[in-house]
């Protein structure tokens, strides 16, 4: 980071050597510098003359504004930051250079900052928003790509105090008459962000509370982001915002240790609680449209894991929309894989499963798939197999109807196009012990789709679903009852080792 003493001593050599007026010299000096680097890494400067008297005043203030930021985390100097970033009493390109330098000094400051600015009429949080928003842009390359806009100290541990501010300001925008879409929009992406493979920060967000105006009962972030959702003439870019934040905030992650699963899924049922008791089913329902069904039937399918919530939406016409937009689903990946995540959560449920494969009205079943579907994403392709091992868990109907529509020839195919997605083939081999476990005469069928071969190779690729492939093959009459076999691949075929036990 160039320093504003190096600044200073480029532009005194210009003006000594070329002789140069201020203006000349400043001019000189930016051009020396935009060779080292790009002209954004300059805007933590001031570019006024350092002889002047000007000059020499701002150098003095910004001295000891950097000295604030950097023993902030010791001393919390509030009262000298906030007046430098007095927006009445410091010009609009002192303010900016204040704000650059923090977020190149030290970009996990978000939390003293919002601290800084609890003044409901300052807008300086606005503008630590889009810093941090900002943040990869400034440091190309430093940041995680999964963490756009989000220091990744602030990302694993967000403070509640963070929190808290931020909900008081979405609070206290909602509550005006026209509150700006685009700053609410930029609070939601700063939340959704920390959240981001984070699941203490998720509680952190749903269990912060505020107090609610004269009201004794408090504010969480549930009610604020279905408030969102009900703003009059609320833009699209809002709605999705707030669509991909409740899909994150009820989606466990998968990516912890086994020991801590347990307390992490049942927040996130917790999760889906809280917000359908608000009402955000409704709300977000009444917004889905052309340009945003994918997210929000996504943001749907994530709430989708409570008999409750899927009462709601059978009650209110959403399963019934959801199997309509899949019947004239042709092209559209995203809203394809949205409506097949959501039927393949909404099978948990035996009634709907039945319907859902056979049904009079809501069959999505009715021939086979096309073959350039289930090549068009991976996941799109992984609730399809979900969605046939749900259909057909303690169902053989269902099965039956299922083979008949060819739907079995989809699940192989996904299992042979995507070798290397383990939880695709952990779906995959599910379907296929569900299909045969009841109905042995549906073996052929399956066989001849080319089942033991995609099983075979699954096996020795992926060792965290052998049990369940090994359940497939079994019932498939290709291992025998109480023997174990152990796949694995060779001189580039697969070898079975078997071990009876």
């Amino acid at each position: 980071m160039i320093s504003q003493e190096y600044f200073d001593e480029i532009y005194l050599e210009n003006v000594e050597a070329f002789d140069l007026s201020p203006e000349e010299a400043i001019e000189e000096t930016l051009q020396q510098l935009q060779k080292q680097q790009s002209i954004s890494f300059l805007q933590h400067l001031t570019l006024t003359p350092v002889d002047s008297e000007i000059g020499k005043e701002i150098r003095q203030k910004r001295a000891e504004f950097l000295q604030a930021v950097e023993e902030s985390s010791r001393q919390m100097p509030f009262l000298l930051m906030r007046s430098c970033l007095n927006e009445d009493k410091t010009p609009p390109e002192q303010i900016e250079m204040y704000r650059h330098l923090i977020v190149r000094v030290q970009p996990g400051l978000a939390t003293v900052l919002l601290h800084m600015f609890e003044d409901p009429e300052a807008k300086a949080l606005e503008l630590v928003v889009n810093d941090l928003l900002q943040l990869t842009p400034l440091y190309p390359g430093v940041l995680p790509s999964c963490s756009t806009g989000f220091s990744s100290e602030l990302r694993n541990s967000i403070s509640p105090l963070l929190v808290s501010s931020c909900l008081k300001e979405l609070d206290r925008i909602l509550q005006e008459e026209n509150g700006g879409d685009h700053y609410l929009e930029h609070l939601v992406t700063l939340g959704y962000w920390s959240c981001r493979h984070c699941e203490s920060n998720k509680q952190t967000w749903m269990n912060t509370s505020i107090a609610d105006g004269e009201e004794t009962k408090a504010k969480t972030l549930a009610p604020l982001l279905v408030a969102m959702l009900r703003k009059p003439n609320v833009s699209k870019q809002l709605i999705a915002a707030v669509g991909n934040w409740i899909i994150l905030l009820c989606t466990f992650d998968e990516f912890r240790s086994s020991s801590s699963d347990r307390p992490a899924v049942q927040a996130s049922h917790q999760n889906v609680g809280r917000l359908a008791e608000h009402g955000a089913i409704v709300a977000l329902y009444q917004h889905i449209s052309p340009g945003n069904a994918a997210i929000l039937f996504s943001a749907l399918r994530a709430m989708a894991i409570q008999d409750d919530t899927v009462q709601t939406m059978v009650a209110m016409g959403i399963v019934a929309s959801a199997v309509e937009a899949w019947r004239q689903c042709t092209d559209d990946t995203a809203l394809a894989t949205a409506l097949m995540g959501l039927f393949r959560n909404l099978c948990a449920n035996d009634d709907l499963k039945t319907s859902l494969c056979r049904g009079t009205d809501w069959s999505i079943v009715n021939g086979p798939l096309p073959s350039s579907l289930v090549r068009q994403s991976a996941l799109l392709a992984e609730h399809i197999c979900g969605t046939v091992a749900a259909m057909t868990l303690r169902q053989p109907e269902n099965g039956h109807h299922l083979v008949k529509a060819e739907w079995h020839k989809s699940v192989v195919e996904a299992m042979e196009h995507y070798k290397e997605r383990g939880s695709l083939q952990r779906q995959g081999a599910l379907a296929i012990r569900n299909l045969v476990s009841r109905s042995k005469e549906l073996q052929v069928h399956i066989l001849q789709a080319g089942a033991e071969a995609v099983l075979y190779k699954a096996a020795a690729n992926h060792v965290n679903c052998q049990d369940e492939i090994y359940a497939a093959l079994r019932d498939l009459d290709l291992v025998q009852p109480g023997s174990m076999r152990k796949y694995e691949v060779v001189e580039g075929k697969v070898v079975a080792q078997e071990n009876t036990q």
